[in-house]
């Protein structure tokens, strides 16, 4: 804990003072430390995702939402994560958005337990 007291007092991180009148450090800066505009890092993003899709490596450019749904779903529904809890990571207040959105109604599953369960 001394180590990360010491390296922040060490530190000199820029701020900048932004049009609402509050000062802010930037994640992502120049050598500078000039910030990059906001929508640098989804151009960034973009031209990889279109990179990896010309050479083959990726069939659709992946966004943050489909890797945001993909997780959520596979927390639900591979990794049987309770709804509870599939719902806080999500930061739903709603239960309801959870289910419409990233439970399967899968079938097969159901079918299994239901095997599982009889005594035939």
């Amino acid at each position: 804990m001394n180590d990360l007291v010491t390296l922040k007092s060490q530190a000199n991180p820029i701020k900048w003072a932004m049009n609402d009148g509050q000062t802010y450090d930037f994640l992502f800066s120049d050598k500078q430390g000039k910030p990059y505009c906001l929508t640098t890092p989804n151009r960034w993003w973009k031209a990889y995702n279109q990179e990896l899709v010309n050479q083959g490596k990726l069939k659709t450019t992946m966004t943050f939402h489909k890797i945001r749904a993909t997780a959520l779903s596979m927390f639900a529904n591979d990794l049987n994560l309770p709804i509870e809890v599939v719902q806080k990571i999500a930061g739903h207040t709603d239960t309801q958005v959870t289910q419409r959105y990233y439970i399967k109604n899968d079938n097969s599953k159901m079918m299994a337990l239901g095997k599982q369960l009889s005594f035939a």
